[in-house]
């Protein structure tokens, strides 16, 4: 059974000069429960890290730099977007099922 989190809230930082084998952007994630972990996004070219559940508890998911426009909009636009964590190969941010067209008047 896989780990599901509801996001409330977020922090999305960029960094100016860090080296490529570091994310050089951010986002931290929050539920109810506080530091839920965070989205660590890399142009270098090497493969990125699976996800992981830190010793404390948090998680931390890996995407490529060019993910992020993706990632800012779903949790800028959709609500409720999840953090389901179920192993190194399959955890995500998710929305769950959704009407079709819902929003749209």
């Amino acid at each position: 059974m896989p780990d599901v989190w509801e996001i409330k809230e977020y922090k999305y930082y960029t960094f100016s000069s860090r080296d490529s084998s570091i994310a050089n952007t951010v986002i931290l994630l929050y539920g109810d429960s506080g530091y839920l972990g965070g989205v660590f996004f890399s142009n270098s070219d090497e493969p990125l890290k699976p996800a992981e559940q830190f010793p404390s508890g948090v998680y931390g998911l890996y995407y490529a730099y060019e993910d992020l426009p993706v990632i800012v909009d779903m949790l800028r636009n959709e609500k409720p977007v999840y953090l389901i964590y179920s192993g190194a190969d399959n955890s995500r941010l998710s929305t769950l099922s959704e009407p079709v067209g819902e929003g749209e008047e």
